[in-house]
């Protein structure tokens, strides 16, 4: 085999589609899976309560505050108020995690309880009526902006 038909080769096998890409693009835009959703909010909320109680960590942290971040994503295109409430939750978890950092325990004042609850009920709902592509392309943003936040702090 000559570099004319390797080069040949390799340019068939590059735009080759995939054979699955027709279910993909029907889950990804279907209505979301209520099973998913649900099992989604029962971790979410656990995280919520261990976090409540004292007791949690900071898997319980970054789940909890990975959902309300997605959450303000989606809130963002939705409403100005959504995104009120989503950035009220931001706020409780930044104080939640001061409260981490000066006392080694995750804990909640009296409105920030208040907030993670407004905020954890509007991430229900949002996560109910989007589509699967919608959430990922929210975590997707998130994601950037985070990096973006942290590659700010460190330069």
């Amino acid at each position: 085999m000559n570099s004319q038909h390797r080069i040949a080769a390799h340019a068939k096998r590059r735009w080759q589609a995939s054979p699955t890409a027709w279910i993909e693009t029907l889950a990804a835009n279907s209505d979301q899976c209520q099973e998913h959703a649900t099992a989604v909010m029962v971790m979410v909320r656990t995280a919520f309560e261990v976090l409540k109680s004292g007791q949690g960590e900071p898997k319980d942290f970054d789940r909890l505050a990975g959902a309300i971040n997605v959450g303000l994503i989606r809130a963002e295109s939705i409403d100005p108020l959504a995104e009120q409430t989503m950035q009220a939750g931001i706020d409780a978890m930044q104080h939640c995690d001061n409260i981490w950092q000066r006392h080694g325990r995750y804990g909640f004042s009296g409105p920030d309880l208040t907030a993670i609850a407004d905020a954890l009920e509007l991430y229900e709902g949002i996560l109910r009526m989007s589509k699967p592509r919608q959430m990922e392309e929210a975590l997707n943003e998130s994601a950037r902006r985070m990096l973006q936040q942290a590659q700010g702090v460190a330069a």
